[in-house]
């Protein structure tokens, strides 16, 4: 079976708006953290997860693209 990346990939070939760099909330040791996918450096954290999110999810709209939600690694929900 392949790994969660390869599936992602694979549901989000095709898909409008999916083609530029897309933002990730993920919990970090301070909170937690809003991060440009493939890049390491994170962009902001935040000391809730919601706060983070409206944050990811003002950042996709402003770069056409959508936001991710991870908890304890694993992809939650996307927002458009």
């Amino acid at each position: 079976m392949a790994d969660s990346t390869e599936q992602r990939d694979e549901y989000l070939k095709g898909r409008p708006r999916t083609g530029k760099a897309r933002f990730h909330v993920m919990p970090d040791d301070d909170g937690w953290a809003v991060r440009k996918e493939g890049e390491e450096e994170i962009l902001s954290i935040h000391a809730s997860k919601l706060e983070a999110a409206e944050e990811a999810k003002r950042l996709a709209k402003e770069a056409s693209t959508v936001a991710f939600l991870h908890y304890e690694g694993k992809l939650e929900n996307k927002r458009e």
